[in-house]
């Protein structure tokens, strides 16, 4: 709850200006201009804006679909993307190798702000797992 907080923190902190746990904006531009941070706050029918309770220490990746989640992108092979989702370790996505390189990458959305300490990537068992890979 602590790396939540200090998050909020700092994505609220260029308009905080010493109100503590106020946000307040001089103008109707600012407030159209300021995005809400996706999944980590939200916005009251009374017009305040609250934090979103972070869920720790669960297979974010399991349930992302319910928060609407899932594949994003994926640039080959996309009848497997859904795999990669699935709970099964015994499935999975790998590119097209007939495919450009550039086009070897599947991107997941997790559908909301998540608190990680760990990601668990599993690689094929009988193969070279990938070389070179982003996690965002």
């Amino acid at each position: 709850m602590v790396n939540f907080l200090l998050a909020i923190g700092i994505l609220l902190a260029p308009w905080q200006k010493g109100f503590g746990d106020e946000l307040r904006f001089a103008t109707a531009a600012q407030w159209r201009q300021w995005e809400l941070p996706l999944g980590a706050v939200e916005l009251t029918q009374e017009g305040s804006i609250r934090p979103v309770a972070v869920r720790r220490n669960n297979n974010a990746a399991s349930d992302a679909v319910v928060f609407g989640g899932g594949i994003s992108r994926v640039g080959s092979n996309a009848l497997e993307a859904p795999e990669v989702m699935d709970g099964d370790e015994n499935t999975g996505w790998g590119p097209d190798l007939d495919e450009r390189a550039e086009d070897w990458f599947i991107e997941v959305d997790l559908g909301r702000v998540v608190s990680a300490h760990r990601v668990h990537l599993i690689f094929y068992a009988h193969g070279p797992p990938f070389e070179i890979f982003d996690l965002l």
